[in-house]
């Protein structure tokens, strides 16, 4: 559903959780050793999608916990929480409140977009690949991570099933919409949590193991292709 058909009481829980955290994230989130160290692991992958791109975009920003670490000459983030993007000009200028079913910038505007922290289990699958595709310029890559649906750990099966967003159980449920609009998938990565150090394992996606994926799309057609 797009923004605008999207409950206004779905949208406001999810705004709110997100508003309620902002104060202290991003010291629970640093004293926090495992969920750091995972995400050192997880977030490297973006980082090195953004690499040598002038223009990056990141979806879901939060905080600027990841754009924040990115080097690039223009940098911008958008998210629903106002409390998230106060803490987030700290670290970054061009941070802009929005959903990113409606991104508010011009066609082919950035050589890159971050989706991280599994941003995309808030969205709708389409309208969010269409409008990463639209503001991505042709050559330009969209990193995405997402959370499996299904999962050995008891409290990760739990919290997909509670309404904790949209968690995916095949990688063809993320590659599908995004080849309708030019995508083309050019790396992928499946991580299985672990409670000892590094915390996050690769694993073969045939095993099933996986906990989290990240996958690397790179915009190969000027025009959408939905049939």
């Amino acid at each position: 559903m797009s923004s605008e058909e999207r409950p206004v009481s779905e949208r406001s829980a999810i705004e709110s959780v997100y508003d309620i955290a902002a104060p202290g994230f991003d010291d629970r989130f640093a004293a926090a050793r495992e969920t750091v160290s995972r995400f050192h692991i997880i977030d490297d992958v973006q980082r090195r999608a953004a690499q040598g791109a002038r223009s990056v975009l990141e979806l879901g920003v939060g905080t600027a916990r990841l754009l924040g670490t990115i080097e690039a000459p223009l940098r911008a983030g958008i998210d629903i929480s106002l409390p998230m993007l106060i803490k987030a000009r700290q670290k970054v200028r061009n941070v802009v409140r929005g959903d990113a079913h409606n991104l508010p910038f011009a066609d082919g505007s950035f050589d890159a977009i971050l989706a991280g922290n599994a941003v995309f289990r808030y969205l709708d699958y389409d309208h969010a690949f269409r409008e990463a595709a639209r503001v991505l310029r042709v050559g330009g890559r969209l990193c995405l991570h997402q959370y499996a649906q299904w999962t050995l750990s008891p409290r990760s099966l739990f919290r997909s099933r509670t309404g904790d967003g949209r968690h995916v159980s095949e990688p063809d449920e993320l590659r599908r919409p995004a080849r309708r609009y030019g995508l083309t998938e050019i790396d992928a990565y499946f991580w299985r949590n672990l409670p000892f150090a590094p915390y996050a394992l690769r694993v073969p996606s045939l095993l099933r193991l996986w906990s989290h994926l990240t996958l690397v799309f790179e915009k190969r057609l000027t025009e959408t292709t939905v049939t």
